[in-house]
């Protein structure tokens, strides 16, 4: 363990059987010198990390659900919108299997919603049209991330025997602690 990484890194010199390690010597550099990623003058690169964070809430909640024991399946494909000519694909971001005459279908938004009118059209669209093309399921939830000013409750919808429900799921719970893992 160093005590004075700024005059450790000093001391190194990348030779061309070092060249494969620049980077991430790069980014060594930049986490124990506790700089920033942020863009500044001088010789020094700046990085940037940068997360799709629709991707990574559906992906936290699915991986929520599956250690939670439901049979979850996330991006599910093989359903369009135009069965006959198999276009416009329809890709739900959860389906559960809730035994052979059921399903659950799930879409995420990583979007801070403070009220019901910042639900949009094209959300309620979506999920409509997984309603109607995923025919053993019934049950639909819009599930968006619970935003620490939001008073929002789960709100239900129902037409034509589709039942929407629109979900607030709160990531400031330990997700460890809440599926009994320890870490």
């Amino acid at each position: 363990m160093s005590h004075a990484p700024k005059e450790d890194f000093k001391k190194v010199r990348l030779n061309r059987n070092m060249k494969a390690y620049e980077l991430v010597m790069q980014y060594v550099k930049v986490f124990l010198l506790e700089n920033s990623f942020s863009p500044y003058k001088g010789s020094n690169v700046a990085f940037a990390l940068l997360f799709d964070m629709n991707l990574l809430f559906e992906s936290y909640v699915g991986v929520y659900l599956k250690r939670k024991g439901f049979d979850v399946r996330l991006q599910d494909r093989g359903k369009y919108l135009v069965e006959s000519h198999k276009r416009f694909a329809l890709r739900p971001d959860i389906v559960i299997n809730r035994g052979q005459d059921s399903e659950i279908v799930a879409d995420t938004k990583y979007k801070n919603i403070s009220s019901y009118r910042d639900i949009t059209q094209s959300d309620m669209y979506q999920l409509y049209a997984y309603g109607t093309k995923y025919k053993k399921s019934s049950q639909l939830y819009l599930i968006y991330p619970k935003s620490g000013e939001a008073t929002l409750e789960s709100c239900s919808y129902i037409e034509n025997e589709l039942h929407l429900d629109v979900l607030f799921f709160d990531l400031s719970l330990d997700f460890t602690q809440d599926i009994g893992v320890g870490v």
